[in-house]
């Protein structure tokens, strides 16, 4: 029953992750950030293996009637279960801009928009991310894994929007 679930997940997934979107070209003003495909197939590399892992545990731990296996089970159960939802917010989040407007979609593919007239200050968080913050106080978060991450600071500047360490501090154009 295990494998069974596992291959269905994996077979579902993998068309899904594996799919190409046009993301950027010169002349367009439609901008697509979004993860890359290599960090795609790498997380679902890494959940096919916790839970094969998990299943190959489960089925030592009932064979040989061993309860002490059972918490390597639960643990890398946890690991595939939070696995999965890596993979799902790799490919769900999304992040597009095009025509001054802001197209967000979340890791459960729920979709907003915004113009750039909305965004009141940029965050930059050097680890992570660039938090834009809107003027409802809603902040919006894009990841600097995500492609054309570079286009972002093209756009802040040409709409001369405030652009901020995560101290406070005002960052110099050019950052």
């Amino acid at each position: 029953m295990h494998y069974l679930v596992t291959v269905i997940v994996l077979c579902l997934l993998l068309p899904v992750l594996l799919s190409s979107k046009k993301t950027y070209q010169e002349g367009d003003r439609k901008i697509i950030f979004e993860f890359s495909k290599g960090l795609k197939v790498t997380m679902l590399i890494c959940l096919l293996f916790f839970s094969l892992l998990t299943v190959a545990l489960s089925v030592v731990s009932i064979v040989e009637k061993d309860k002490a296996m059972i918490i390597g089970v639960i643990i890398f159960g946890i690991f595939a279960i939070v696995n999965a939802l890596l993979c799902i917010t790799l490919n769900n989040k999304e992040f597009v801009f095009e025509n001054d407007i802001f197209s967000y979609k979340s890791m459960f593919g729920k979709k907003s928009s915004f113009s750039v007239k909305d965004v009141k200050e940029a965050i930059y968080k050097p680890t992570d991310c660039t938090k834009l913050v809107l003027n409802n106080g809603k902040k919006v978060k894009l990841d600097q894994q995500m492609s054309n991450y570079d286009k972002l600071r093209e756009i802040l500047e040409n709409n001369n929007i405030p652009y901020k360490d995560k101290h406070g501090n005002e960052v110099p154009k050019g950052w």
